[in-house]
């Protein structure tokens, strides 16, 4: 590399909330959604692989806004955001072609959104939320637990962005620049 950018690919208009993603043993991923109506996300998540001709859709999902997303066992992937045909929180299994939702948040959440992500291995992946009903939550998959939402401690702003350090040390930044440690 001689430090200089190029032009590699234009994968279409209106993409947003994009972010990349690499998983052991398959190409580079770009995640994004396509909004194709103007009203900020309301489009298709779209996935796209790096192969050996170039960028290229793997898969794509309708009415799906993914937000980040994090490395899960045997070269899978988690993708959250917020499933916009019925308002709640989306957490997606992704093996590089096809889309699995697994149903974590509960009913008494309201509307519901995922932001951030902070991994410690495949089975310890921390998800940052906000609840139209609660404010603030965690969703968290342990290596002892499956998926699931919980209120924790006294964060009362929506938090943007999350470092999960250690089992017992993880930092979230709220969105007015609080900082806080679980």
């Amino acid at each position: 590399a001689d430090g200089s950018w190029e032009d590699e690919a234009a994968l279409g208009e209106h993409l947003i909330a994009e972010f990349f993603l690499q998983l052991p043993g398959k190409p580079l991923m770009f995640v994004a959604t396509e909004d194709d109506t103007g009203f900020g996300g309301m489009g298709k998540a779209k996935v796209f692989g790096k192969g050996a001709e170039g960028w290229e859709e793997v898969a794509s999902e309708d009415n799906i806004f993914f937000s980040d997303g994090a490395a899960g066992p045997g070269g899978t992937a988690y993708l959250f955001g917020h499933d916009n045909f019925n308002g709640t929180a989306a957490i997606y299994e992704f093996d590089g072609e096809d889309f699995e939702r697994i149903d974590a948040i509960g009913d008494d959440y309201g509307a519901t959104y995922l932001f951030r992500a902070s991994q410690l291995s495949p089975d310890d992946v921390w998800v940052t939320g906000f609840s139209s009903n609660l404010g603030p939550f965690f969703v968290r998959k342990t290596p002892a637990e499956d998926w699931h939402a919980s209120k924790e401690g006294p964060v009362t702003v929506v938090c943007m962005a999350i470092a999960a350090v250690s089992e017992n040390e993880v930092w979230v930044a709220g969105y007015d620049g609080t900082l806080m440690k679980f």
